[in-house]
């Protein structure tokens, strides 16, 4: 498979990845690749796989060179293995940087969703008055932390995102190097929020 003809076929990706399942719906017209930019201009290129079938949708998050695959969602520590080339050179690709991987590295499993403002999260419905003076006090609480992504430094990077993994408000503190490799750090601001679990 060469970077530049076969990326973007499902039906290669789920070859080189040898994943039965992906394979087996890798050629529906039902299944849809989308690429997701990688900032840093490496030579790996990063793919959104989406199938809907008829139940519900199956997705994966899958980086791909030459005849190289490697499934990315629900596994961060194989960030670093996809970033041969990659450059980071300012503070707004560090941004762009932990963005995609906190995008594509995320367990589809338990729901991820990223929050740049409190308007960002969606709320179960108000069946009571105690779910919605809980709702309430959510809001406040997102209001109150939530912030669009944010850097520090000059090279390497410290980028603060947010998230809502499950039903837990995430601060995520991602250390960004020069040549895209990134360590995470977690603190759980909230957790039991009411919300629904994204996916």
């Amino acid at each position: 498979m060469s970077s530049t003809d076969r990326t973007t076929s499902a039906s290669d990706i789920a070859a080189a990845l040898d994943d039965p399942f992906l394979a087996s719906v890798a050629d529906d017209a039902r299944t849809r690749v989308t690429p997701v930019r990688l900032p840093g201009g490496g030579a790996w290129q990063l793919h959104d796989i989406i199938w809907r079938g008829p139940h519900h949708p199956h997705r994966w998050f899958v980086a791909t060179h030459d005849d190289r695959a490697v499934r990315l969602d629900g596994h961060p520590e194989r960030w670093d293995s996809v970033l041969e080339g990659t450059r980071i050179g300012s503070a707004d690709d560090a941004i762009a940087l932990a963005c995609a991987r906190a995008d594509v590295t995320r367990d589809l499993s338990t729901g991820h969703r990223r929050l740049e403002h409190a308007d960002d999260a969606r709320f179960v419905r108000a069946r009571s008055d105690e779910v919605a003076t809980r709702i309430a006090q959510a809001r406040e609480l997102l209001t109150a932390h939530v912030a669009p992504p944010s850097v520090t430094g000059e090279g390497p990077w410290t980028v603060t995102l947010w998230t809502l993994t499950g039903r837990a408000l995430v601060r995520h503190e991602v250390q960004v190097d020069v040549d895209g490799s990134a360590a995470e750090t977690t603190t759980v601001v909230a957790d039991d929020l009411p919300v629904p679990v994204a996916r």
